[in-house]
C-alpha cells in the first residue's frame, strides 16, 4: 500500500474577511489587508470569516510546521441565508 500525505492546506473563506474596510478603490489589497471586525453593519458571517481566517494564519505561524496554507476568498457564496436579513440592497425583492 502507498501512502500519500501534502503539506497544502485550502482554506474557503469570503471577501468579507479582507476586502471590507478599505474604501480606496486604488488600493491593492494584500496579506495584511483585513476588514476591521468592529465595521457598522457588517455581517455576523463576515464577521465570523475574519475571525476563522485570522485563526487559520495563527494556527500554521504557531503550530503548522511544514503546513502552508493557501486562502481563497471569493466575492460572492450562494446559499440560504443563517441569520434574518437586516438590509435591502439594489434588486432586492423582499
Amino acid at each position: 500500500m502507498q501512502i500519500f500525505s501534502s503539506n497544502l492546506v485550502a482554506m474557503t473563506s469570503n471577501f468579507g474577511a479582507v476586502g471590507y474596510s478599505h474604501k480606496d478603490k486604488n488600493s491593492i489589497l494584500t496579506e495584511e489587508s483585513w476588514t476591521d471586525p468592529n465595521e457598522k453593519g457588517l455581517s455576523i458571517y463576515n464577521n465570523s470569516s475574519i475571525f476563522a481566517e485570522k485563526a487559520a494564519w495563527g494556527f500554521i505561524q504557531r503550530e503548522g510546521g511544514d503546513l502552508e496554507l493557501s486562502v481563497i476568498n471569493p466575492m460572492a457564496i450562494f446559499g440560504p441565508l443563517t441569520q434574518p436579513r437586516t438590509v435591502k440592497w439594489a434588486g432586492s425583492h423582499s
